[in-house]
């Protein structure tokens, strides 16, 4: 494969494992998408991630395969430069997008902004890119909130409700990826991370 791998959340846990395996088990380059004012600082954080997973000598193995670009997932164009965006767009061959806030305290309008929010932008993005094989999407397996018994990857909205804001507002990004029929979407339910 020669496109690049688009991550979101690569400074969080779960997005930190999904770089750690795309750098140690493929060869594939990954565009990684940071929350920072510019793209030194996003660099400096994705730098200590690799320091954190390889140690310093490891690091310097990988570094080269990653492009960070400072984004904001919640603004319009995720912040960044609409040449810039194409450019990411063009290069983009699958898309991972596994940030999120998983605060379970955070009013409900909060949780959206970041968690419905920022999947709306990060289809946008999957939206424009012309050789997009996939977009996956790091949801929960919470997203069943209260419904009791079996709850299948099949099934989303089964009149549930939900115990915070967390399972709700990952529950309507799950909503706007499944909408999204004209991309290729895969949805992950992790139970416990």
């Amino acid at each position: 494969m020669s496109g690049k791998v688009l991550l979101t959340g690569a400074t969080g846990f779960v997005g930190m494992e999904v770089l750690e395996r795309y750098l140690t088990r493929t060869d594939r380059d990954v565009i990684a998408l940071v929350r920072a004012p510019d793209d030194a600082v996003a660099r400096d954080r994705v730098g200590g991630v690799l320091r954190d997973l390889f140690g310093t000598w490891g690091a310097r193995r990988y570094e080269n395969r990653v492009d960070v670009v400072a984004a904001d997932l919640v603004s319009p164009g995720l912040g960044i430069s609409s040449q810039r965006r194409a450019e990411i767009a063009a290069a983009t061959e699958d898309i991972v997008h596994a940030a999120a806030s998983v605060s379970f305290a955070l009013p409900l309008e909060e949780a959206r902004v970041v968690n419905v929010e920022g999947t709306r932008r990060a289809l946008e993005l999957a939206a424009s890119a012309p050789g997009l094989r996939r977009f996956v999407h790091v949801s929960t397996a919470y997203v069943a909130g209260t419904h009791p018994g079996r709850f299948f990857e099949r099934d989303h909205d089964l009149a549930q409700s939900f115990r915070n804001s967390y399972e709700q507002s990952k529950f309507e990004a799950e909503r706007l990826v499944r909408d999204a029929s004209a991309l290729p979407t895969t949805i992950l339910r992790p139970s416990i991370v």
